[in-house]
């Protein structure tokens, strides 16, 4: 019950901090679901997918920086 009371706040964290931008937007997106996976397989899903697409958005980030 605890890794799912944790996992749900990091998440939740991350989501308002879309809303009211802030620098760990991503990291807390990533650990809750990290914390999740470790019981939720569509968390361990989802996890894949947001390292997937953060994994692209760096790339960009990094080709247009340069």
């Amino acid at each position: 019950m605890a890794v799912t009371i944790i996992g749900f706040t990091l998440l939740a964290a991350g989501l308002v901090l879309i809303i009211f931008p802030g620098p760990f937007t991503i990291p807390l997106v990533i650990a809750g679901f990290a914390v999740l996976a470790t019981e939720y397989m569509w968390a361990r899903r989802a996890l894949d997918e947001t390292r997937r697409r953060a994994t692209n958005a760096a790339g960009k980030f990094r080709r247009k920086k340069a």
